[in-house]
């Protein structure tokens, strides 16, 4: 039990730390790991941004319904499947990739991970290099 605690308590702290730097772009934390997930893998599937976030299919719709409302992102049904639907960012979601990488690396600066932000740039995965 004292586990879960330790567990919730770290998250919420995490949670804190990021939101700091999320607050003046307009983002939540779920939202920052959306365009996190998007600038790696765009388009994307619906359900494969649930099953990265952890997220159950009502959490999910919900959390991308407000990005689609404000214009970060845009929904279309897959063209070789018209049961599945692919996100990806619109222009002003774009617009937030300098802003999020480099926060990206702060924060594994601050984990620890020096290593991680050193190779921003020098890989062809930078979000990979980032978030390891």
């Amino acid at each position: 039990m004292q586990l879960s605690f330790a567990l919730y308590g770290a998250a919420n702290r995490i949670m804190r730390m990021h939101r700091r730097f999320l607050e003046p772009l307009g983002l939540t934390f779920p939202q920052y790991l959306v365009i996190l997930e998007l600038l790696e893998t765009s388009p994307c599937l619906v359900s494969r941004i649930g099953a990265k976030l952890g997220l159950d299919t009502g959490t999910n719709v919900h959390l991308l319904k407000r990005m689609e409302q404000s214009g970060l992102i845009a929904k279309k049904r897959d063209p070789l499947d018209e049961g599945r639907v692919l996100v990806e960012l619109k222009p002003a979601g774009q617009a937030l990739q300098a802003s999020v990488l480099a926060f990206c690396c702060r924060s594994a600066v601050a984990a620890g991970s020096a290593s991680a932000s050193r190779r921003v740039g020098q890989t062809p995965n930078v979000l990979a290099s980032c978030t390891t």
